[in-house]
């Protein structure tokens, strides 16, 4: 597997025009990722059933 890229950018499937940030553990410089914002997110109950 190619360890290429630390975080991926990619399109929500669940809200139409967020994105999604995919980490890749695995890469050499995955230890300097660090969040600095949090958002609350309301998670739609029907998502779970």
């Amino acid at each position: 597997m190619e360890n290429k890229y630390c975080i991926l950018k990619v399109p929500s499937a669940v809200v139409k025009g967020d994105f999604n940030y995919l980490l890749n553990p695995y890469h050499m410089d995955f230890k300097k990722v660090e969040s600095i914002n949090f958002h609350k997110f309301p998670f739609d109950i029907r998502l779970f059933f």
